[in-house]
């Protein structure tokens, strides 16, 4: 059927008939992950299509899905910092305690609702993002039309997804700060794409290492390469990557250094950063990113990850 011949208050109620499933769906999956963090990860698997060498074990996590929910459900949930460091904005005040404020991008506006958006006062371009949020950012770019209508139904759509997204997937630590609205600077493609080329450093106990390339993105499509940090091509332990590898980038070893310095109070994490004018730019921090398992990345991966210290720690107070 063409969407376009269906009628506006079907397309309302359809998408309000979502919207309380969801909510229903997140609250229930929220308990959940008090009552059984394991069915929890089970479920969270399944959603995510992975194909593992054994169901999700968390009484004993050896792999590195395994690890990487334990610590979701036994430690991240659990930390302020964490939660500090998922908001795009309060992140940044993390950002200057290291030492690294110069590798903030531009703020030009922080707001605590769309209402307050000035949206003729706006930059000629500019990206807004929710900073509790997860994608669905706009983006004002010069001489392009801007269609404030419509920026403004992707903010709402986004603060409305987050109501429940993280409750669905049982990162909770999102909601552990308040929720804002952030205007910064727009970042360039140094090779004439359309968005700024990503530089993704997978961090194990403070240490990056392997960086996740992506150089093109279309829609929800990514181009990329999984390398480690000789730069041999690694694209067995990320199922979504290309094989192949990079040229050494620009900064890359002022990169490896923030990356270490930024994924030195953490386990595990992803430190996003970008490159423009010569100067490294902070995107954010990951702690739940998606990882499309493989046979060789849950062993290889897995092996990197210790967490035995915090799983004694966590058996002598249980």
């Amino acid at each position: 059927m063409d969407r376009n011949k269906i009628p506006e208050f079907v397309k309302v109620i359809y998408r309000e008939s979502y919207y309380v499933y969801n909510r229903v769906k997140g609250k229930i999956l929220k308990l959940i992950v008090y009552i059984s963090p394991e069915l929890h990860a089970r479920y969270e698997m399944n959603r995510e299509k992975q194909v593992l060498r054994r169901p999700v074990n968390l009484k004993t996590p050896l792999y590195f899905h395994e690890k990487r929910l334990w610590l979701k459900y036994f430690v991240y949930n659990q930390s302020s910092l964490i939660s500090k460091c998922y908001n795009k904005y309060e992140v940044r005040e993390y950002i200057k305690s290291k030492g690294l404020e110069h590798i903030l991008n531009e703020l030009y506006y922080v707001w605590d609702s769309i209402d307050e958006i000035k949206w003729d006062e706006l930059p000629d371009e500019c990206v807004i993002k929710v900073a509790n949020g997860c994608q669905g950012h706009v983006f004002k770019r010069k001489n392009q039309e801007f269609n404030i209508d419509k920026a403004k139904k992707i903010l709402k759509q986004n603060i409305r997804r987050s109501k429940y997204i993280f409750e669905i997937s049982g990162n909770l630590f999102c909601y552990g700060t308040k929720q804002k609205i952030i205007c910064e600077r727009m970042l360039h493609s140094n090779i004439g794409k359309n968005f700024p080329e990503d530089f993704k450093f997978h961090c194990f106990n403070g240490e990056p290492k392997y960086l996740e390339y992506i150089s093109d993105r279309k829609g929800n499509k990514v181009q990329s390469c999984f390398v480690d940090m000789d730069l041999n091509d690694c694209h067995e332990l990320e199922g979504e990557s290309a094989p192949g590898t990079i040229d050494v980038p620009p900064l890359f070893h002022e990169m490896q250094e923030v990356s270490r310095i930024l994924s030195k109070d953490f386990p595990y994490v992803r430190v996003d950063l970008y490159v423009e004018d010569e100067q490294v730019i902070f995107g954010e921090l990951t702690f739940t990113p998606y990882q499309h398992e493989t046979e060789r990345s849950q062993d290889v991966l897995g092996e990197l990850l210790n967490i035995d210290y915090l799983i004694q720690r966590k058996n002598r107070h249980s």
